[in-house]
């Protein structure tokens, strides 16, 4: 929507008559009316209506002043620039037409073609009937669009002028004048399905190289593969001609940086050249395999305990034949250097390895050296080891004192002692450990201690205490002094047990605190309401939940107060938080409460009741879509069966005239003669004499049997116990 509350805000001043912007304003149009979206029009903007001027009785701007009928008194008296513009309407009744006629324009998908600094904007829109191309240009100067479609559209496609008719190939050259729009669309009966997607069946990863296999369709003419760093925002790196439809064919991609990971998909094109959607993502890490991986001198190391200073360096080397040993490190490499506690008779186990982060060191005898620190927090003796990744860590190779080992434990690993300090007084005991917040994604705790001297960290040790989890099931190290930890991974409804424990720079640590045990609880549910409304809804409008609730719902039954989102064919939803246990009445609104939905018990004073209660994820679906109106039980969870203003549900034509036909039954609220007018083409109304059939219908019949052709049949004048809201208009074609 362009204007609100009145006030115009495409027109400007009325500088040669507004010319200016009523030509924005008829671009504007050409946006909403091809754009995806429900379109908006305030009154007067079709006719160009400019509420130029000022009301000085009541010092406010002149904002929308009547509609200017052409038949109303004083008309011809108005300067012309506040009279209608027929040149402006015509645009409005084109656009529209031409939405309502062409499904691509509502529902299609909407591709962007072309945005430039020098104010031209090509898109396009399409589903499986048919396709439409827009270009707008909104600059000063005559704008050529250069565009190659062939592959949105089929090669044999051609393309129409939706205002002049004329055609145009799928190289499309043609001008669009300053601050003007075309729209091409495609012939009546095209197919634009699209082929079958390729299949990337297998993939082969090589030093630098990746080759793709891949499984051709049938009725493919050639495949295009592309690549991207990201699963996204791929790029053409090259083609495969099909000729082997059916079976399956490779792709060689060369030039790739070892050990930066790549993703490839796969567009297949048929005969006809129409692209088919993207094939799935596959993941490719190009890598030279590691040669060999050793751990360096010293191979015994001793350290002192420490929360300061880390043991080591420990060091290792890697080599990559043609890759390592030169001054830099050879990409795409990943180092870790790994220590474990010795046991008496056995190696540990791959849980109990600890890993940190190694960094390059230089070269060495045409290898890679690589160094890392580690940080024992108990005396005793340590064995380590490292490991290397060329794949970004999917697959790894490690390393001992006689070479690469395949597997984590370790066949001859270095040798760590770690000693004590000359410290060995543990510090005082946290005490008060207490609750801050919980929810149910998230628990806040804090606890009182008196730091030490030598303070390095405190030591949480939590265990699930729904899970069954016993002693320190998960270690965590809190190294703030504020005493105050915020634990994220929670799940909902679980209790959990933490202690706490100061520890100083000799990592001595003091006796546990006592057991805190909080629930991860639900106090608020995730509640998302979920709709189906009427076919008979009109297009344009928006759905509103009602309620009785101001904190839930905004306002307390205001019919437009809180908007729905449409997420499907006649579907809308609306989430909110709620607070577990609320009992709620609401309805389902176009807005007002003439346009509330009024159906079965769902009627007057009557409404639907939610009482909010959440799952075990803290969410709750209100799923008001069942369509087995008029069976025993309450509406409450059902779909809206209907609106409580008259609306049409459809209408008939044939040569000996119309039906019209409501959802519901109606009275007429004016004059029988003008429930149902019909106009041909060329604007004229045709006579003939409207009747009503049965409660809910009426027939016009014409003087004359209507010529083929188009008929604009415009419904409006009836009421149930509210008016009709709004003017129904469609073209409907008589042959």
């Amino acid at each position: 929507v362009l204007d609100h509350a009145g006030i115009d805000r495409a027109a400007g001043e009325p500088v040669d008559g507004f010319a200016d912007g009523r030509a924005r304003l008829r671009l504007a149009a050409a946006l909403q009316m091809t754009l995806p979206g429900a379109p908006t029009i305030y009154y007067g903007d079709e006719t160009g209506l400019a509420g130029f001027g000022s009301d000085a009785q009541r010092d406010d701007p002149y904002n929308r002043q009547p509609y200017p009928w052409p038949d109303a008194d004083g008309y011809d008296d108005l300067p012309a620039w506040a009279q209608q513009q027929e040149n402006l309407l015509a645009t409005y009744r084109f656009l529209g037409r031409l939405r309502g006629q062409h499904s691509f324009l509502r529902t299609g998908d909407w591709e962007t073609f072309l945005t430039d600094d020098a104010g031209l904007y090509v898109y396009g829109r399409k589903d499986a009937s048919g396709a439409a191309i827009v270009a707008v240009n909104r600059s000063p100067l005559s704008q050529t669009v250069s565009l190659e479609l062939a592959g949105y559209l089929p090669r044999s496609a051609a393309l129409i002028d939706a205002a002049t008719g004329q055609t145009a190939t799928l190289s499309l050259r043609e001008v669009v004048e300053p601050l003007d729009f075309r729209i091409w669309r495609t012939e009546a009966g095209i197919d634009l399905a699209p082929p079958v997607a390729p299949v990337i069946a297998g993939v082969a990863e090589g030093s630098g190289v990746v080759t793709l296999t891949v499984a051709i369709p049938p009725l493919t003419e050639r495949v295009e593969v592309g690549r991207s760093l990201v699963d996204g925002g791929y790029l053409s790196v090259g083609v495969i001609e099909a000729s082997d439809r059916g079976r399956t064919a490779q792709f060689v991609d060369e030039g790739l940086v070892n050990g930066q990971p790549v993703y490839y998909r796969a567009v297949a094109f048929n005969d006809v050249g129409l692209a088919s959607g993207p094939s799935e993502s596959a993941q490719a890490i190009p890598h030279a395999p590691v040669a060999d991986a050793r751990l360096v001198e010293p191979l015994a190391v001793e350290h002192t305990i420490s929360t300061l200073n880390p043991a080591g360096p420990l060091l290792a080397l890697v080599t990559i034949e043609g890759a390592t040993g030169e001054e830099e490190a050879a990409p795409g490499i990943l180092a870790q250097a790994g220590f474990a506690p010795a046991l008496p008779d056995a190696l540990p186990g791959a849980e109990e390895i600890r890993w940190v982060e190694a960094e390059y060191a230089g070269e060495a005898d045409g290898g890679d050296l690589y160094a890392a620190t580690v940080l024992p927090d108990a005396v005793g003796d340590y064995l380590f080891g490292f490991r290397f990744s060329v794949t970004g860590g999917r697959e790894w190779v490690y390393a001992g004192t006689d070479g690469m080992e395949a597997g984590p434990l370790w066949n001859a690993p270095g040798k760590l002692t770690v000693i004590p300090s000359d410290d060995a007084e543990a510090p005082s005991r946290p005490f008060r450990l207490h609750e801050l917040f919980a929810s149910p994604d998230q628990l806040t705790l804090a606890w009182w201690a008196l730091p030490s001297a030598d303070f390095s960290h405190y030591l949480l040790c939590r265990r699930d205490v729904t899970a069954g989890e016993q002693g320190c099931a998960k270690r965590i190290v809190a190294e703030s002094k504020e005493q105050e930890y915020t634990d994220t991974d929670v799940v909902q409804g679980h209790t959990y047990a933490y202690t706490a424990q100061q520890v100083d720079t000799s990592f001595n640590a003091s006796a546990p605190s006592a057991e805190l045990k909080i629930s991860a609880a639900s106090s608020f549910v995730k509640v998302t309401w979920r709709v189906l409304v009427p076919e008979s809804t009109p297009g344009g409008d928006e759905i509103f939940i009602a309620g009785d609730s101001a904190n839930v719902f905004g306002l307390a039954f205001s019919p437009g107060a809180q908007p729905m989102t449409k997420v499907g064919e006649n579907l809308w939803e609306w989430s909110a938080m709620i607070k577990a246990g609320s009992v709620l009445q609401y309805k389902y609104t176009r807005g007002s409460w003439e346009t509330v939905e009024q159906w079965g018990t769902i009627r007057g004073l009557t409404n639907r009741v939610l009482e909010v209660t959440g799952g075990s994820d803290g969410t709750l679906l209100v799923d008001d879509t069942a369509t087995d109106w008029g069976v025993d039980g309450p509406d409450d969870r059902r779909a809206t069966q209907n609106w409580r203003d008259p609306l049409v549900t459809g209408v008939e034509a044939t040569a000996e005239g119309l039906a019209v036909h409501f959802n519901s039954p109606v009275a007429v609220g004016g004059s029988l003669a003008d429930v149902v007018a019909v106009t041909d083409a060329s604007g004229q109304r045709v006579a003939g004499d409207v009747v009503q059939s049965g409660d809910s219908g009426f027939v016009f019949t014409p003087t004359g049997a209507l010529a083929a052709g188009a008929y604009t049949v415009t419904v409006f004048g009836v009421t149930t116990d509210v008016p009709m809201v709004q003017v129904y208009e469609v073209v409907v074609d008589v042959e």
